[in-house]
């Protein structure tokens, strides 16, 4: 009486056709699973004893799946990868918030003229500076030429004499932003002491992104100290900083401002 084969036997490596290659592949699969579970021993029997031909083509086949699947993880890397590129260096010096598009105030104007008087819901309301730095900021205090009100407090030194300065605080409802317009002689001037003013910025607190030293279209940085969230920039013979102890407050009053 003949006996039923079972389906190890149907499938065994070494049988000859289509399923000779069935156990092959079945057998592969046999074997990765043991080294993934760490049942070495099982698996090297099972091994020995195929045939020296099936054993070659088992190893052919495992290490063809191995490369398949470290094929597909490097595929996997490279399309995250492509899917969110580095920006280019043009991309990454755009200014914010359109500010290179912008109005220019001439440069004949004197920083009190230029000095909006509203701008979205923001309202002019006062030019008298605080004679308190923490109603006003480290940052403003420089802008505005004012002398330090602590002998320890770090100097704030910049490269060029502005010609004009002008102050103004702005509010909406409850919410105020205080503005702080500095002039000079030209505009190469007004780009380096943005510079100076970044690093006194960085030196009192820290500094957010920044293009500076005329890489971009807009010379700017963004700071914050002892409270006080500042955007700084340069446009033309002006630079000008916009500051609040309200982020949102001052994201708003930036992305209405004039210039």
């Amino acid at each position: 009486m003949a006996t039923r084969r079972t389906t190890a036997e149907f499938f065994d490596p070494q049988a000859p056709g289509v399923r000779g290659w069935i156990g092959i592949v079945a057998g592969s699969l046999q074997i990765i699973w043991g080294w993934f579970t760490g049942r070495f021993e099982g698996v090297t029997r099972y091994f020995d004893s195929m045939s020296p031909r099936a054993r070659g083509i088992v190893m052919i086949t495992v290490a063809v799946a191995m490369l398949l699947g470290v094929g597909a993880l490097i595929a996997g890397w490279y399309a995250e990868f492509t899917a969110d590129p580095i920006p280019v260096l043009a991309d990454a010096l755009v200014a914010p918030y359109n500010i290179d598009m912008r109005y220019i105030p001439p440069g004949t104007a004197s920083a009190e003229a230029i000095r909006p008087p509203s701008f979205g819901t923001f309202t002019f309301v006062s030019e008298d500076i605080p004679d308190d730095s923490r109603r006003l900021g480290l940052l403003n205090q420089c802008l505005l030429a004012l002398e330090p009100e602590d002998e320890k407090q770090e100097p704030c030194d910049l490269s060029y004499r502005m010609t004009g300065v002008a102050y103004g605080k702005y509010m909406s409802g409850d919410r105020s932003v205080h503005l702080s317009i500095q002039h000079y002689a030209n505009e190469t001037q007004a780009s380096a002491n943005t510079l100076s003013l970044f690093r006194y910025a960085r030196s009192i607190g820290q500094t957010g992104d920044f293009t500076l030293g005329g890489v971009g279209e807009v010379d700017y940085f963004y700071s914050y100290s002892d409270g006080w969230v500042a955007f700084t920039w340069a446009r033309g013979p002006w630079v000008l900083s916009l500051s609040s102890r309200s982020y949102s407050t001052f994201q708003e009053s930036l992305e209405v401002f004039p210039y």
